[in-house]
């Protein structure tokens, strides 16, 4: 009696599994296949755009605070020298906001005993804003220009509308000579911009200042969409490499041609 219980049993359980077995497997229809498809390149669309905008945003932070406290240092130098802000290093002649140029050139290691912080202590800026770290972008070591560079000490230049662009000698304008806080004035240039057939390279980086034309750029250290702009009053705005370049464009006065030593701003 026993055994024919057991083999009762035992005949149930291979039964039972069995008929699990039998049972049949839910697959995913062609229907259900789009639709999940459709799904993810939507997100795909939305979500790529915004990654792109966005870039790499802990470098981009380390940007923006960078000039921030250049922009902070500039306000500085103007309150302790009657509202003039510092020269922007045009043509490599005179002392400027980053350095004194050194048989025309930017400054460079000069000896055994001299350092890369020499260099910036040469600059009007130094004394306040005194962190090597803080004119560099360390995303900017990376470009392939970088080496051949004149200017190796920031990732930034500085509009020459401050100095007239070249036509006031030594000079820079007074802060309160410029028209508007919002005006463009520190920012990294573009050297990858196609300039008479080729790149404008390491020509960006002659000296420590700019004309703001389409042939020097916007330059995009983090995203393709633009990059990170000090204007006069001390702030960081981010702004678009189109925006930029319809700027440029306009005939008159504007936030990049800003020279207060000429009614065009140029």
């Amino acid at each position: 009696m026993s055994a024919t219980v057991t083999e009762n049993f035992a005949g149930s359980c291979d039964s039972g599994r069995k008929h699990e077995h039998d049972r049949p497997k839910h697959a995913f229809t062609l229907l259900e296949l789009l639709v999940v498809i459709c799904t993810i390149a939507v997100l795909a669309v939305v979500t790529v755009p915004v990654l792109a905008r966005s870039g790499n945003l802990s470098s981009r932070t380390i940007c923006s605070n960078n000039l921030r406290q250049l922009g902070q240092g500039m306000l500085a130098y103007s309150c302790d020298n009657r509202d003039y802000l510092p020269f922007p290093n045009w043509g490599n002649d005179y002392r400027g906001w980053l350095y004194k140029p050194y048989q025309g050139m930017p400054p460079r290691l000069l000896g055994s005993s001299a350092t890369v912080l020499d260099a910036y202590r040469t600059g009007q800026l130094f004394q306040y804003v005194q962190k090597q770290q803080t004119y560099v972008c360390p995303v900017d070591f990376s470009s392939k220009y970088f080496r051949t560079r004149a200017n190796q000490l920031s990732s930034y230049v500085m509009n020459g509308a401050a100095c007239g662009y070249g036509n006031v000698g030594a000079n820079s304008c007074k802060l309160t000579d410029v028209w508007s806080s919002e005006c463009y004035l520190l920012w990294n240039p573009d050297e990858n911009l196609i300039s008479g057939g080729s790149p404008l390279g390491s020509f960006a980086f002659n000296d420590a200042s700019t004309y703001p034309d389409r042939l020097t750029g916007l330059g995009r250290l983090h995203t393709a969409q633009g990059g990170e702009i000090l204007v006069v009053g001390g702030g960081v705005r981010f702004v678009p490499t189109t925006v930029f370049q319809k700027t440029q464009a306009i005939a008159g006065r504007n936030l990049v041609w800003w020279s207060p030593f000429s009614s065009t701003g140029r």
